[in-house]
């Protein structure tokens, strides 16, 4: 019995694979160079495909990265180091991640948004010893992309005044 030889796929458009990846979801130019590599499309090809993306206005790493540091900040109570580093992580260049977060977290914004968060976690260390709550917020908040400076203004002003109900 003789077997047939393998079929083999043809190689993905990168153009349909491209806007299939968009239409899910707003992405940097370098996710969906990524994506298109990792699916075996020819180097030469994702260069031009992305190249008639951008053209098209379909892939701009500056309005992805304003909108998406707009939507972490206020939907996520995230902060912009936070912001920054999920946005590098993306492949957006620096310069263009920077300016972004500059443009979502105005002046106050970053406090703002650090006393939201803040106030949201106090309530689940309400059972905690006053010092664990203050410690475990700290960490909380830093995870979350808020610069020393704001959360130590923070517990300061908020926590060590009283404004909140205390922990037990």
């Amino acid at each position: 019995m003789q077997r047939k030889p393998p079929k083999t796929a043809p190689p993905p458009d990168p153009l349909e694979v491209a806007f299939r990846l968009l239409a899910i979801r707003a992405r940097s130019a370098a996710e969906v160079r990524r994506a298109l590599l990792r699916r075996g499309v020819p180097a030469a090809a994702v260069d031009e495909t992305l190249a008639s993306l951008s053209r098209r206005g379909y892939l701009d790493d500056a309005a992805f990265a304003s909108a998406y540091a707009r939507n972490r900040g206020v939907a996520r109570r995230q902060g912009p180091r936070r912001v920054a580093a999920d946005l590098g992580s993306r492949g957006v260049p620096r310069e263009i991640a920077e300016a972004a977060v500059r443009g979502a977290f105005g002046p106050g914004e970053e406090r703002r948004l650090a006393e939201a968060a803040a106030a949201r976690k106090w309530a689940a260390l309400a059972r905690q010893p006053r010092a664990v709550a203050l410690r475990r917020l700290a960490a909380h908040l830093s995870r979350q992309g808020f610069g020393p400076e704001v959360i130590a203004a923070l517990l300061r002003e908020r926590f060590g005044g009283g404004e909140l109900p205390e922990p037990n």
